[in-house]
């Protein structure tokens, strides 16, 4: 009796340890999928802004009234970027 006591405790103890462990690699899996997806949004915000910078450089000249409305798009994008980096 004692035998099949001890038998079925450690079977129930070996499937919880299974299941924990499969929950972890699921949890990591999905972090670093979040971890990813972060790092390209981050990388593809700050092509962004780095890109449109020499465009901006030329409407200051040429359309004002633009260059104020891009102005305002890549404050957005860069309070974004910073969101994502916080997020990470």
């Amino acid at each position: 009796m004692r035998q099949q006591d001890y038998t079925r405790k450690t079977t129930e103890a070996a499937e919880l340890t299974k299941q924990a462990t499969q929950e972890r690699q699921f949890v990591q899996q999905e972090y670093a999928q979040r971890i990813t997806q972060l790092d390209n949004l981050s990388a593809a915000l700050y092509q962004e802004l780095v890109g449109n910078q020499a465009e901006l450089a030329k409407l200051i000249e040429s359309d004002p009234q633009e260059y104020l409305r891009q102005q305002q798009r890549m404050s957005q994008k860069a309070a974004m970027l910073n969101q994502v980096d916080q997020q990470r």
